[in-house]
């Protein structure tokens, strides 16, 4: 007679369920924020080969990367002059909902590792916009929240707690270091809305990386980019 399963088979079982798909939406998240210029070039290319790497047949993806090129006068070709630089990064956020482009101009201290992001441009396309303020509001926030979770923010610790206990010791970006933003907005009132809660987080790091290599030919892909990080890099060339 073959066996019952017992209900903790089942819980285990629908535990390693839970699991994959956990693993494979975070993965979704990701995967889609691409980077556009490889480690043996050093001048920019334009925002649209990003689309090979994520959703080439997107038009509505080619949509946003053109939006926020133009507005952020993209220039294919140019050169960093080894201290600025610019990226970008596009994605669908879970796949299913806003596409969202941004560009990134950084500033990079060589001597020092330290980063610091003067502009971001974004644009959105959400389908039909309901209140232009929120949604703008939304992406702002977003790629302040990415900026800070880029460049500063880590919880440390040891073999037996966590150290990170307070705000002294949980770097976030000041007011100070808060970038300029511009965000262009995409309006199809034909189209159903999509969901913008997070979309701009995503794709904001990947940029910054992006500018980061465009300015100094070093690839960094642990966050966040601490300076001792961004000058270790640097020096591997």
């Amino acid at each position: 007679m073959a066996s019952v399963p017992s209900a903790a088979s089942h819980a285990a079982a629908a535990r390693k369920v839970t699991i994959r798909l956990m693993l494979k939406a975070a993965l979704a998240k990701t995967k889609s924020a691409s980077t556009v210029m490889r480690p043996r070039s050093f001048t920019l290319r334009s925002p649209a080969i990003v689309l090979s790497h994520a959703n080439a047949r997107s038009m509505r993806g080619r949509a946003v990367l053109e939006a926020a090129a133009k507005k952020a006068e993209w220039k294919p070709g140019a050169r960093s002059d080894g201290t600025r630089g610019r990226g970008v990064a596009y994605s669908r956020y879970e796949t299913i909902k806003a596409y969202v482009a941004v560009v990134v101009d950084v500033a990079v201290d060589r001597a020092s590792g330290q980063v610091k992001v003067e502009r971001v441009t974004a644009a959105v396309d959400s389908g039909q916009i309901i209140n232009t303020d929120g949604l703008t509001n939304q992406i702002e926030g977003g790629i302040i929240q990415g900026v800070s979770w880029t460049l500063k923010e880590a919880v440390k610790f040891d073999r037996q707690k966590i150290t990170t206990r307070d705000w002294a010791s949980y770097p976030i970006l000041t007011f100070s270091e808060v970038p300029a933003v511009d965000v262009v907005l995409i309006d199809r009132p034909e189209q159903r809305s999509l969901g913008s809660g997070e979309a701009s987080q995503g794709p904001t790091p990947a940029a910054i990386a992006n500018a980061i290599f465009h300015a100094t030919g070093a690839r960094l892909r642990d966050l966040p980019f601490t300076p001792d990080r961004v000058k270790a890099a640097i020096q591997r060339g």
